[in-house]
């Protein structure tokens, strides 16, 4: 052991670290809290060293992906705010903990510089930054968005037609994918097409521009700038019906950021950025190896014993 504690001090911290208890998590796995002891924050500290080449390897075979979900969520360092960005696909996840939410913290992570696949994300404007990926707007963002602006009287018959429409065509992929198929059929994806082509018109004569002198009200800019935003990004929008293999939402990275969501919920914040760095790359193993069908104690102890487990083959 780097810190000169007994492999079985770090086995006994590997089930703390697996152990889904509130009480013992507070203990193990916040760099912040008062309560966690200092023996923990070492063998937490050498965890997050052994990992060096476990990250190398993540970002690698992530760089390779046709297609990889991003988002970004908020935590503590102190009274300060700090940022994780997750990148992931359904066998790999890498988080990043950065002080910032802007394009260089994403570049930071390694893996979306010169990225040329799919991008899946929020609408974000950061990740339009990186122009030779390829874009996925996630579609469960757009329906949020359009059932609120629904919610207006004149904007209602275009917003909800699209919000169907949507559900509709995604409909259509997960019957294609079920029946074997590559590709929606032609017929369809045209057919799809001209109704969105149709409403996205509908969405721009029901948002003018106002009249000489007057600007739009808090409401008419949330409906112009959502029907402008289907109009801009109508191959971005539409890509999860041309390519099967890609998704019409970023649920993966949400679902991949809930133990960070858990940590804040529960710690309330880290001490430093390096306790915020130490516990995204553990975060990162750990639901790695997850999704790899290793349990957490399993991970752990082969990473305590000098044989972390690495990715090793194309990502998916």
């Amino acid at each position: 052991m780097g810190q000169g504690y007994a492999p079985g001090s770090c086995i006994s911290w590997a089930v703390s670290t697996s152990r889904s208890n509130g009480a013992v998590k507070r203990c193990v796995t916040c760099s912040a809290c008062a309560c966690r002891p200092a023996p923990f924050d070492a063998i937490y500290a050498d965890a997050a060293r052994r990992l060096t080449g476990f990250i190398t390897a993540l970002v690698t075979v992530l760089r390779a992906a046709a297609v990889v979900n991003v988002d970004e969520t908020t935590d503590r360092i102190g009274t300060t705010t700090c940022w994780m960005h997750v990148t992931s696909t359904r066998l790999y996840t890498l988080i990043h903990a950065s002080a910032t939410r802007g394009a260089q913290a994403v570049r930071d992570a390694g893996v979306l510089v010169g990225y040329r696949g799919v991008i899946v994300h929020d609408r974000l404007a950061l990740y339009w930054q990186f122009t030779r990926a390829k874009h996925q707007v996630c579609a469960a963002h757009l329906l949020r968005d359009l059932a609120s602006v629904a919610e207006i009287a004149t904007q209602t018959g275009w917003a909800t037609g699209l919000a169907r429409l949507l559900v509709e065509i995604n409909t259509a992929c997960d019957h294609a994918r079920a029946a074997g198929h590559q590709v929606l059929a032609p017929s369809h994806q045209r057919s799809f097409a001209g109704r969105y082509d149709a409403l996205v018109a509908a969405a721009q004569a029901a948002n003018p521009d106002p009249p000489p002198g007057r600007k739009r009200d808090r409401l008419q800019r949330e409906s112009y700038n959502l029907a402008v935003a289907f109009a801009t990004h109508r191959q971005s929008i539409l890509r999860f019906m041309r390519d099967l293999d890609v998704g019409m939402t970023n649920n993966q990275a949400e679902r991949d950021l809930r133990p960070v969501k858990i940590h804040r919920r529960i710690s309330s914040c880290f001490r430093d950025q390096t306790g915020a760095e130490r516990f995204a790359h553990v975060r990162s193993y750990l639901s790695t190896t997850r999704k790899h069908d290793i349990p957490a104690i399993a991970a752990l102890t082969r990473l305590f014993n000098n044989d972390p487990w690495l990715p090793t083959h194309t990502a998916a």
